[in-house]
């Protein structure tokens, strides 16, 4: 029983991880087609935008399922207990409720708003009630993987004890049980102790909006999927699998080495070389990915290692490393400002802008910090490359960051326009210099990453 339970959920995530990357393969194609037809052409597709927003959704919806457990389930751990102690299992127990309360919730909601939903989409003639739908499947797929994977790994007194946590919601909200408790305050309790148990923040956020409705909230189920999907599916928001899947493609097609390589013909020399390449180097990344977290997954992978063998203490250089990341969230193509001009309306060329001076000023004062927190640390070798040639290699990469930072500062291109013709020139980029591998499971990455920012995006759009 348990070996079935386990394969069937290893193969829906396998099915549902290479759909992401499809998907997010069609969107790119999609959005680099109309790119170039109308700036080339002056013509355009009609309904293009219509068609990456569901293209969006579908991202969304197929990537949801994935993102409960392991490296991208977004937690936030603010303590630690005993692995196997009562403790932690409790606390595993009650975190495990969120996410079946979450997705259960999203299923039924997706299912109410689907059955009363009319209309079709303006352009693309496709029936409204498609978008709540593909909700509803996401959810009842999200129930099921995480009800397999639990009895795969043999924990049912976990799958029982959160499936009856669970149900209790949708039991009272279908009993018309309205609690004293204010909604937007239940709401926040909510959220909190699902900050405390460590559960995944997309389904914190999606149950405590759910959660609400059995306290007297004025949304009701339908009002509540419809407003998340609006909230996730939005144009601009393209962009972030865009720059997800362009740093993606940086790092597999071995663009991001020859990053690695010019920032230590500058700075290497410098005391405390190997942090200040680092530095250098998460500077110059920055201007692909937008993302700290790809960031910091490619500079562990380089870096962690050859700055212990030269001295650098591991939780020395893992705060140097985690540091150094942020920039990504700073110097554009931020991700983090994406979000926030989604949320607040605000331009995005002048948070680029801003962003950059800001980055490039923190960026000064770490390498500040380095040089005189490295003392004891000898500098490595010097390279024996030259820089010229190095600064050749690297210049396509950097300039494209440039570019398209111009792009949309002066309006040329929108975001999503320019996140789309970065990830399409990184791509072209690797397949003109035959770095094949990988390249498949950078799209899916990006895609199943994605989802799980857009989900907390939408999923935090009822509670305002």
């Amino acid at each position: 029983m348990n070996a079935v339970a386990a394969r069937t959920a290893s193969g829906l995530e396998r099915a549902l991880y290479a759909a992401c990357g499809v998907t997010l393969a069609l969107a790119l194609m999609l959005v680099f087609a109309t790119t170039i037809q109308r700036y080339f052409l002056s013509s355009g597709f009609l309904g293009a935008e219509e068609a990456a927003s569901w293209l969006l959704l579908l991202i969304t919806c197929l990537g949801f399922p994935l993102v409960a457990d392991g490296p991208l389930a977004m937690k936030i751990e603010l303590y630690s207990l005993v692995p196997d102690g009562r403790g932690e299992a409790l606390r595993a127990m009650i975190a495990e409720a969120f996410v079946l309360a979450a997705c259960l919730g999203l299923a039924l909601a997706g299912i109410e708003a689907a059955r009363n939903v009319g209309g079709i989409s303006p352009l693309l003639g496709l029936g409204e009630w498609l978008r709540p739908a593909a909700l509803a499947i996401s959810g009842a797929l999200a129930f099921l993987m995480r009800v397999l994977t639990l009895i795969g790994r043999g924990q049912s007194r976990r799958l029982i004890g959160a499936t009856i946590l669970a149900l209790s919601v949708p039991v009272l909200i279908a009993a018309n049980v309205t609690l004293s408790l204010p909604p937007a305050l239940a709401a926040a309790l909510a959220i909190l102790a699902g900050i405390v148990v460590a559960a995944p923040l997309p389904h914190v956020f999606a149950f405590a909006s759910y959660l609400a409705l059995a306290f007297g909230s004025p949304l009701v189920e339908p009002a509540l999927a419809l407003l998340l999907l609006d909230g996730a599916g939005r144009h601009m928001l393209l962009a972030i699998p865009f720059f997800l899947l362009a740093g993606g493609v940086l790092i597999v097609s071995g663009l991001a080495s020859d990053l690695v390589r010019l920032a230590a013909a500058l700075v290497g020399r410098r005391r405390g070389g190997l942090g200040q390449t680092l530095l250098a180097t998460s500077v110059m990344f920055s201007g692909i990915s937008g993302s700290s977290i790809a960031n910091a997954a490619f500079s562990s992978r380089t870096f962690l290692q050859p700055m212990v063998d030269n001295g650098y203490a591991p939780e020395r250089a893992g705060a140097m490393i985690a540091a150094t990341a942020v920039l990504d969230n700073i110097i554009p193509f931020s991700i983090a400002f994406l979000i926030l001009s989604a949320a607040t309306g605000l331009p995005v060329g002048p948070l680029f802008v801003g962003g950059l001076f800001a980055g490039l000023f923190l960026a000064a004062a770490l390498s500040i910090a380095i040089h005189f927190t490295a003392r004891d640390i000898q500098p490595p070798a010097p390279p024996t490359a030259p820089r010229l040639p190095l600064l050749l290699r690297a210049l396509p990469v950097m300039g494209l960051a440039l570019v398209v930072t111009a792009g949309i500062r002066f309006g040329i291109v929108t975001p999503t326009e320019a996140a789309g013709l970065a990830a399409a020139y990184m791509v072209l980029a690797a397949l003109v210099l035959r770095k094949y591998h990988g390249m498949a499971a950078a799209f899916c990455r990006a895609g199943v990453e994605s989802a799980a920012i857009l989900m907390l995006i939408g999923a935090a759009a009822p509670l305002a």
